[in-house]
């Protein structure tokens, strides 16, 4: 029968404790009978005898103990643990050959506790290493990291950094593929280390095709920025080879920046400076406070943190600007307003803050869709409130080439019972390549009764085919065409000859900026159906 351990370790405990109770009970019971032997006038000498014969034989108890305790375990447990490790290890060596000759004889001597601790002590530092190489090295260049880099810039507080990215990347990564690119990124990592030798030198690639060149404890910033301008010239003549026989040059630019301008922001300046570098065509440049593109990149900056505060606070306020009728006939078939939603959010400061100074911003981040969606849900949630109005509102490309956001717009759009009350304008068609997404998201909002205009016809490049490839309702002429259509004769023969065409596919027109009687006056003389523009209303939050 097979015990467990806890029962073993009673079993030890209580043995020795019974034994010693009986033996002691026994000597009490000797002495009493011992006492009734020789009389109470001995019993001084007695208890001196029986004192000392009880701890000898307590003494006796616990060697015996220890000694019987000591068999037992070695019998039991070490003998039982080797025999198991033995078994174990029969069972790897027929199964797994690399299985540790170690692992036979465990825990039999100190010296071999002290070996396997030092085994195991090895490797847990080995695998330390290794994690610790993984995070601060760039698993495919073997460079540092971009985490590794910022520590670096605060450790070293003398020093100067160049942020270098390759020209036309994007090219090669979309014509080589992504294999061979990233062999491309190692060659270059690989000629970035040979190049730059010396032990102050600190390289790293920071992401994708960006990587950093740290000197650290400079002297001499002219030494440096001569060593980047000898490191392109002799990147583009080095000849990398792609697949084995194919032969590219590469180009670079960078941009540098000192310790001295601000150590805590020396990587910011130096990506500023790449960006003016890029923007201006120059292979290197210096940072410095006076860079006209540091305005444009702080206004960027300024902007998209007003943006995401926006978001974070629901501050998209639908703004309403009346779309009029302007033809006898239109004027008197009009049972509902018409009004476009135009998007504003809030700053901190609880100011208004226009389109014309976020919008584009937006775009190129992921904020976009999330402004526009917040601008769309508000918007119909007023307008379920209103029975007496349309309303138009902007999509991006973007947006209607998002299956996700498409069927997230049909669904607000019956949940909020607007059936043939809303109207989409599309911007951006010149930008339009994948005809079918947009043509199936405009047949599938058809069939809740949206109507499709087409936003800014006339400015850039428009072509007149999208017309009919996007069954278009309405087309909104540029404003720049109408503005001064009063005064300018050239936009007034455009536009003419726009409302003719429009009016020939049955497509309604719109002019935009509309600002004055005089204006006014020349549409509706031509013959445009609508007009929209601070003659007939500005843009307001409440209507």
């Amino acid at each position: 029968m097979v015990y467990s351990i806890g029962v073993y370790f009673k079993i030890f405990l209580f043995i020795p404790i019974l034994i010693a109770l009986l033996i002691n009970i026994g000597c009490v019971v000797f002495g009493v009978l011992f006492v009734t032997l020789v009389g109470r006038h001995n019993l001084v000498l007695f208890s001196e005898v029986y004192t000392g014969f009880v701890v000898l034989i307590n003494i006796l108890i616990v060697f015996a103990v220890m000694y019987l305790s000591n068999r037992f375990i070695r019998d039991n447990t070490i003998n039982a643990l080797n025999n198991f490790y033995q078994d174990m290890q029969s069972f790897y060596k027929s199964n797994q050959d690399s299985f540790t000759s170690w692992s036979q004889s465990i825990i039999t001597s100190p010296e071999e506790v002290v070996e396997i601790s030092r085994y195991f002590h090895n490797n847990i530092a080995q695998k330390i290493y290794d994690l610790n190489y993984r995070i601060n090295h760039d698993p495919l260049t073997g460079l540092r990291t971009y985490m590794t880099l910022r520590d670096d810039l605060m450790k070293y507080q003398n020093h100067v950094i160049a942020v270098m990215n390759i020209s036309n990347f994007k090219e090669i990564n979309s014509f080589y593929g992504l294999e061979l690119a990233d062999k491309i990124l190692d060659s270059i990592a690989s000629i970035l280390k040979n190049y730059f030798k010396s032990e102050n030198y600190l390289l790293y690639r920071i992401a994708g095709d960006d990587f950093a060149i740290l000197w650290v404890n400079y002297t001499d910033r002219s030494i440096f920025v001569k060593k980047l301008d000898d490191f392109l010239e002799y990147l583009g003549r080095k000849e990398i080879l792609v697949d084995g026989y194919t032969c590219i040059n590469l180009t670079a630019t960078i941009g540098i920046a000192f310790s001295y301008d601000s150590a805590k922001y020396s990587m910011v300046n130096a990506l500023m400076a790449l960006h003016h570098a890029k923007e201006y065509k120059n292979p290197i440049v210096i940072y410095n406070k006076n860079l006209p593109t540091l305005s444009v990149l702080k206004n960027n900056i300024q902007y998209t943190e007003i943006i995401y505060h926006a978001l974070k606070n629901q501050d998209v306020i639908p703004f309403y600007q009346r779309i009029e009728a302007v033809q006898d006939s239109l004027i008197q078939q009009e049972k509902k307003h018409k009004y476009e939603a135009l998007m504003r959010i809030k700053d901190k400061d609880n100011h208004i803050v226009p389109p014309s100074l976020f919008l584009e911003i937006a775009k190129r981040s992921n904020a976009y869709l999330k402004l526009s969606k917040l601008m769309i849900e508000k918007s119909f949630a007023f307008l379920s409130t209103r029975d007496d109005l349309i309303f138009s509102v902007n999509l991006s490309l973007e947006d209607m080439s998002s299956p996700e956001f498409s069927m997230w717009f049909m669904d607000r759009i019956v949940r909020y019972n607007l059936e043939g009350r809303v109207v989409v304008e599309i911007t951006e068609q010149e930008s339009i390549k994948d005809f079918d997404s947009v043509s199936n998201f405009i047949a599938n909002v058809k069939e809740l009764g949206v109507k499709i205009a087409l936003d800014d016809f006339g400015s850039g490049y428009s072509n007149f085919s999208i017309l009919m490839q996007l069954q278009i309702n309405y087309l909104k002429i540029d404003g720049s065409l109408i503005k001064n259509i009063d005064k300018d004769q050239n936009a007034k023969i455009i536009v003419e000859t726009i409302a003719r065409f429009a009016k020939l596919l049955n497509i309604y027109t719109i002019a935009e900026f509309v600002s004055s009687k005089e204006v006014y006056n020349v549409v509706k003389d031509i013959g445009i159906d609508y007009v929209q523009g601070y003659y007939t209303g500005k843009p307001l939050q409440n209507i």
